[in-house]
């Protein structure tokens, strides 16, 4: 009896196994925070969208895209630069995927694959787990331009330049859509 409880329990708490989930753009904030030899910089990304099936203690199949000219900084241009140095106009959507990610206590860790400016690279993901329902992610991603081929912005001639390293603050906030059969 106490085993069917329990897993009562974890069905009602995490939800049916293969339950699609998706994040909610109002809900959910990216930011892109950066340094240069003048200022730190930041931009938020406007449209962005994941999916991904839960399961228990994996959330498996996570899809995400992020449409390069919704990146905005409030200035036009450094939103320009941020659009060239990425190639929006030959690679219009940044894409997130990986197999799997798995949910240990307050965590959430793996690896997926980014595909920037035409180049793929896995990165790990490391988030954590702010709110359960619904389900909210929060974190900081370190990445390199290099490490996709990105020369990091410059401007006024290169008199001004930016750092090669930029950090992704993630927040998602994924809500139950359906159930996948």
């Amino acid at each position: 009896m106490k085993e069917i409880i329990t897993i009562i329990f974890l069905l009602s708490y995490w939800g049916l196994p293969g339950q699609q989930i998706s994040s909610m753009e109002k809900e959910s904030t990216l930011t892109i925070l950066g340094t240069s030899s003048l200022h730190d910089w930041h931009s938020s990304v406007e449209q962005f969208q994941f999916n991904a099936t839960l399961h228990r203690d994996t959330i498996k199949n996570i899809q995400g895209k992020i449409i390069v000219k919704s990146i905005k900084s409030g200035k036009s241009i450094m939103d320009n630069k941020t659009y060239d140095a990425l190639l929006a106009n030959d690679f219009p959507i940044i894409e997130f995927s990986s197999d799997y990610l798995i949910i240990r206590e307050q965590q959430v860790a793996g690896q997926g694959k980014l595909s920037l400016s035409g180049k793929e690279k896995n990165i790990p993901i490391n988030l954590y787990i702010e709110k359960r329902d619904p389900l909210i992610f929060t974190g900081d991603l370190s990445l390199k331009m290099s490490d996709f081929g990105i020369a990091p912005p410059e401007a006024l001639f290169g008199t001004i330049t930016t750092g090669d390293e930029i950090t992704l603050q993630v927040k998602i906030s994924m809500t139950k859509t359906s159930i996948k059969q």
